[in-house]
């Protein structure tokens, strides 16, 4: 996952996974990358960051969570609807 430069503060200051790793990014981002078989876990993980965290790999994860912000973004795009 890439973590914007705002959200990348909170996610250098904790340990998530014990393959962790931690790749520093020009202006303050951050790339994290770890081995997991739970993915469904790991989509709701990031999901909790919005717009801040992008899934790099593996696809199947990608697309997981975009199918899950497509569906909050056509939610939240209804007019009329408290």
């Amino acid at each position: 996952m890439r973590f914007d430069s705002q959200q990348a503060p909170y996610i250098r200051e904790r340990s998530w996974h014990s393959s962790q790793q931690i790749e520093e990014l020009p202006g303050g981002a951050l790339i994290v990358r770890f081995q997991t078989s739970g993915l469904g876990e790991i989509a709701r993980w990031v999901l909790q960051y919005g717009a801040r965290a992008e899934v790099l790999a593996p696809p199947e994860l990608r697309e997981t969570v975009a199918s899950q912000l497509r569906g909050a973004a056509r939610m939240y795009g209804k007019k009329g609807k408290p």
